[in-house]
């Protein structure tokens, strides 16, 4: 590979336990990028979320967010491409939730930007942690009615919550040919999340885009979780972090440092081959 784009998560990989990214980090990822790096992020958090943890990076290639459905520009915030439901796919999924649409976040485009949308009832104990850690996101809007939450050009839809309360509605749209899934546990927390997305709009997809929008010749991808296995399976060289799971540590070409030992700066360090 003469100038690899490399592709590190964010959650449990390059960010530590904290929530942070390490000053050491940043001081390596930036220097390396200042000689010619190609390197961004594919998260599953929005834009607005990512930006406050990577604001001081300096980003040369856009970055990807909610694991692959929205790429932006890490300096703005503008959306560079995303991709959509239709409305018969959205049709479909809300006769598949069949009123089970509480403590759900839907994620769509309004004519003055990014909305996320929820019903304004019946929380639980995990939604109403995440509602407290985003009170500040003007985005957040409550509705009453399913037909507001499901307005707008929708590009996402997160369920928050036990385990045991959200696998009847995963094992019911996981094997869809309309949509993407990914069912896992929080990095942070015990709830787990069940996310939906556009058909062919994964990390991997992404990548691909980037790869050829950067002129990069190699993909090298980090990451700790499920989330990250579609973005190992098309990379030259994917490293697990010494705290993502097992099925992450089997598919990578190498396991790493932790997330607390700063692993993706560390070994960007050591190996990274600059263009």
């Amino acid at each position: 590979m003469k100038r690899p784009l490399y592709v590190t998560d964010l959650d449990g990989t390059l960010m530590r336990s904290d929530k942070s990214v390490s000053e050491d980090s940043v001081r390596i990822i930036n220097q390396l990028i200042s000689e010619g790096m190609c390197f961004t992020i594919a998260t599953a958090r929005t834009i607005r979320s990512a930006s406050k943890i990577i604001k001081d990076i300096d980003f040369t290639v856009p970055v990807i967010t909610l694991n692959g459905t929205v790429i932006a520009d890490p300096k703005t915030e503008k959306t560079v491409e995303a991709a959509l439901f239709s409305d018969n796919e959205i049709n479909i999924l809300r006769e598949v939730l069949n009123g089970r649409a509480g403590n759900m976040i839907a994620k769509g485009f309004f004519d003055d930007g990014m909305h996320k949308t929820y019903l304004d009832h019946g929380f639980n104990p995990g939604f109403v942690t995440y509602l407290d850690e985003h009170k500040a996101d003007k985005r957040l809007v409550g509705v009453k009615t399913e037909d507001e939450l499901f307005a707008g050009d929708i590009c996402y839809f997160s369920l928050i919550g036990p385990k045991e309360d959200l696998e009847d509605i995963y094992e019911e749209v996981k094997d869809s040919d309309t949509w993407e899934t990914i069912f896992q546990k929080d990095t942070y927390l015990s709830d787990y999340w069940l996310e939906i997305f556009p058909k062919g709009s994964s990390k991997a997809e992404a990548i691909m885009k980037l790869k050829k929008m950067s002129g990069c010749d190699g993909i090298v991808v980090f990451g700790d979780s499920i989330n990250d296995m579609s973005g190992f399976k098309i990379a030259d060289e994917c490293y697990a972090v010494a705290n993502a799971s097992d099925d992450l540590k089997e598919a990578a070409t190498g396991v790493i440092l932790s997330n607390d030992e700063d692993a993706v700066a560390t070994w960007l360090k050591d190996n990274a081959i600059i263009g």
